[in-house]
């Protein structure tokens, strides 16, 4: 709570990002924004997990490192757990049909490896998607907004139940950080 507390006094601390990663040999790694746009997809022959991590964190903080097959391999569940970050797999390992379907309107992709990360972080993003959407609702009424990679970072750890818990915390913080400001002022 208190983390949360200082992240939010200055705003989103990093950009938000969604992963998905075929691991192997050869790795492919796609990136996501909340927003579900492609911010990389990238294959290369042996890429070790530092490699990996050091790749991912060049474009913000995972939420969610993703897999096409079910269940998650031991490679991706470590990296997530070593970034704090959710893991994710479909029920079902995805088909080759379902991949081509989710990955049809993005180009270029240059092998299977950058195909299965980026249908990986794409069904993730899907699956998620509903949540992000009334989170940023939620967040708008309440003119916080800016607040919205945060709060969703917050939810999907656990460290808030709801998005209403969520705004409410910024709401009290917002509140007790201009009375402070104010008392400052005034010196009262």
């Amino acid at each position: 709570q208190e983390d949360f507390d200082r992240e939010v006094r200055g705003g989103c601390l990093t950009k938000s990002i969604i992963v998905g990663i075929d691991p192997g040999i050869t790795v492919g790694l796609a990136i996501l924004d909340l927003y579900g746009n492609i911010l990389a997809v990238v294959s290369k022959k042996e890429m070790g997990t530092n490699e990996i991590i050091k790749f991912i964190t060049k474009f913000g903080r995972p939420l969610i490192i993703s897999s096409d097959v079910s269940p998650v391999p031991r490679t991706v569940e470590k990296i997530a757990k070593h970034l704090h970050a959710k893991s994710y797999s479909p029920e079902e390992s995805l088909h080759v049909g379902e991949k081509q379907e989710l990955v049809k309107d993005f180009s270029p992709i240059k092998d299977e490896h950058e195909v299965d990360a980026l249908a990986a972080s794409i069904k993730a993003w899907k699956s998620h998607r509903q949540l992000f959407l009334s989170i940023e609702e939620e967040l708008q009424k309440h003119g916080l907004s800016e607040f919205f990679d945060d709060v969703v970072a917050k939810i999907l750890s656990g460290e808030f139940d709801n998005i209403e818990e969520a705004v409410e915390t910024l709401k009290k913080n917002s509140f007790k950080n201009s009375t402070e400001l104010y008392s400052r002022k005034t010196g009262t």
